[in-house]
């Protein structure tokens, strides 16, 4: 089973390697800005599953890859900003080693200790729609970050919850982690709300965000052993990465 996982991580990474073209050399998002929204954080660490009797928890593994995305977002010229902040840089540790769940982010407009509940994301909000008022010449696009937990056992992958399914940034996701075959294989692409697949009407993709590109992505699914080892290493985290950068420069 470990041989196997391995493997299906090589083909990935290296699929994700193919797949970036030469638009994305230096400069090739010159005037988009985007709000990377971490999941979760702080007194609220979201999902988890177990490795070896440790809990691996939601917030510090997609902080990680939001980190990873701002990176390549800002070394191609573009504008990345993150709805929390937290003193942690990116970490590429072996995936033997469990990140701790420090609780340490903050949100970006306040600097107060990020805790769950709608105030706290009205926070994340109020950061983006400023920003959409600051840049308005600039392509914008909202990406809210996550790992799931619901839905049945064997589900893996990737999923993407957009507010409409017809939404271009929705479509390139879908096209970009496609090319690396880690979507989902039960409807990859699904609408906020969609009761079929056990998703609520989430609030950040609601009218308040007035971000019209705006989608949330669920990395994978800690139900599912081999997704909770590719969500702890680091080499699955950059191409996670590289998949949402690559989203915005094929557009």
């Amino acid at each position: 089973m470990r041989r196997k996982t391995v493997l299906v991580v090589c083909a990935f990474v290296v699929a994700m390697d193919t797949t970036m073209t030469a638009q994305t050399r230096k400069g090739s998002l010159h005037g988009w800005v985007v709000v990377l929204d971490p999941g979760h954080g702080g007194m609220d660490p979201g999902a988890s599953g177990i490795f070896q009797g440790k809990r691996v928890v939601e917030d510090e593994y997609v902080f990680d890859v939001a980190l990873r995305v701002r990176r390549m977002i800002q070394a191609r010229g573009g504008l990345a900003i993150m709805t929390t902040t937290d003193r942690v840089g990116e970490r590429s540790w072996e995936p033997f080693i469990v990140f701790p769940d420090m609780r340490t982010e903050r949100f970006t407009t306040d600097g107060t200790v990020v805790r769950a509940g709608t105030a706290g994301l009205r926070r994340r909000l109020r950061l983006g729609n400023s920003i959409k008022q600051k840049y308005p010449r600039h392509r914008q696009a909202w990406i809210s970050i996550h790992f799931d937990v619901r839905g049945r056992g064997g589900d893996d992958g990737v999923r993407i919850i957009a507010a409409d399914t017809e939404l271009q940034i929705a479509k390139s996701l879908e096209r970009s982690f496609g090319n690396a075959k880690r979507l989902r294989d039960d409807d990859p692409v699904v609408e906020s709300g969609d009761r079929d697949h056990g998703i609520r009407r989430l609030f950040i993709l609601s009218g308040e965000n007035r971000i019209k590109e705006k989608v949330l992505i669920e990395l994978g699914n800690f139900k599912n052993e081999s997704d909770v080892w590719r969500i702890r290493n680091h080499v699955v985290r950059e191409a996670y990465a590289k998949a949402i950068t690559e989203a915005l420069v094929v557009r």
